[in-house]
């Protein structure tokens, strides 16, 4: 079995808030949802949606792929990065480095080994000044009050896209209210900060040089073979862990860092970094609420539906939640089972 000890974290901050999860209907100019486009960062689909573009131009060549018919940019930075990571390997050919640049909103990955040279680069993208969220109101009004009903509905329309500084289209302009069809279109804003958003990217990056050179250099630095570690990526967003071995059980030995960024009515996201900084994020993990870590909002369709916040359920003891394909939230028989294990390694 395999659990994630990241849990851990998540459940000393369980009820510090409750919240109740629920489907949105609005719909963005590609097609997501709202929560959709919220949780699925990677980045072909969230750099479409940024609002931020970087201060000084970026060159762009486009390159085409004779072999495949496909073409990419080339991205050229005007500026110079900030060295995030660095990692130099046993010869002078092996080396990995990753750097940010802030002026640009960018981060570019170097990974360089004697057999192969691997480069990797995103930025927040211009082209996201047009993403857009639409609301529609589509009704029909019949009886005696059809008229007041109709102006009633029309006007607390509209009153809340002006709130959200949306811009309102009466598809019909009837002269008698009886039928709406209102188009309330709102900019896009995102639920992450571009820093924030660029760090993690960071920290992925950072993760692929890791897993690339990963190897113990000192024989006494080795655990023994009743705790046996090795490495896991998330492929949801190429995050790497570090797992452990203990006994018959395989155990995170980090706390997880999926950013679950489905949203309420009072909180923008049920999964943020410690004390508001996402380099506490990269330090300790995220922290989670109770509704986030069993997934209520249904997410991946493995976790339990309507379980969070106030709701009286019972989520059963094996419960995946927020934790990648293969792995699950411990339960108290996991806990007692780790306790009672005796081991000579100091990773224990």
């Amino acid at each position: 079995m395999k659990f994630s000890l990241g849990m851990i974290l998540a459940f000393c901050w369980t009820f510090l808030f409750f919240a109740a999860c629920s489907d949105s209907e609005k719909k963005v100019a590609n097609g997501y949802t709202e929560e959709q486009n919220a949780t699925n960062l990677d980045s072909a689909a969230y750099a479409l949606l940024m609002t931020w573009e970087p201060a000084s131009p970026v060159a762009l060549r486009k390159v085409n792929n004779a072999e495949f018919g496909k073409s990419w940019y080339e991205i050229q930075f005007t500026t110079a990065g900030n060295s995030y990571y660095k990692h130099t390997g046993k010869t002078v050919e092996d080396a990995c480095t990753v750097d940010l640049y802030t002026e640009q909103n960018g981060v570019r990955m170097n990974l360089t080994r004697v057999y192969k040279k691997d480069a990797h680069t995103e930025f927040l993208s211009r082209d996201s000044l047009d993403a857009v969220v639409e609301d529609h109101l589509n009704n029909t009004y019949e009886g005696n009050s059809a008229v007041a009903n109709c102006q009633a509905d029309s006007t607390a329309f509209v009153d809340y896209c002006s709130e959200n500084d949306g811009i309102v289209t009466d598809l019909f302009k009837l002269d008698k209210c009886t039928i709406l069809h209102l188009i309330c279109v709102v900019k896009f804003k995102p639920k992450v900060t571009a820093n924030e958003y660029l760090q993690g990217t960071a920290k992925k990056m950072k993760d692929r040089c890791i897993a690339e050179f990963y190897a113990p250099e000192d024989p006494e630095d080795e655990e023994p073979a009743e705790v046996a570690s090795t490495l896991f990526v998330d492929e949801r967003d190429g995050h790497v862990y570090k797992t452990v071995k203990i006994g018959d059980q395989t155990w995170m030995a980090e706390n997880l860092n999926y950013a679950y960024l489905v949203s309420t009515e009072t909180l923008d996201s049920l999964s943020y970094c410690p004390g508001g900084d996402p380099a506490n994020c990269e330090k300790y993990g995220r922290l989670y609420s109770w509704s986030a870590a069993v997934d209520s909002a249904d997410v991946f369709g493995k976790g339990v539906k309507d379980c969070g916040g106030m709701d009286i359920c019972n989520p059963g003891r094996n419960i995946q939640g927020i934790c990648p394909d293969g792995w699950r939230i411990p339960n108290l028989d996991d806990f007692e089972i780790l306790g009672e294990f005796k081991s000579p390694s100091k990773f224990v």
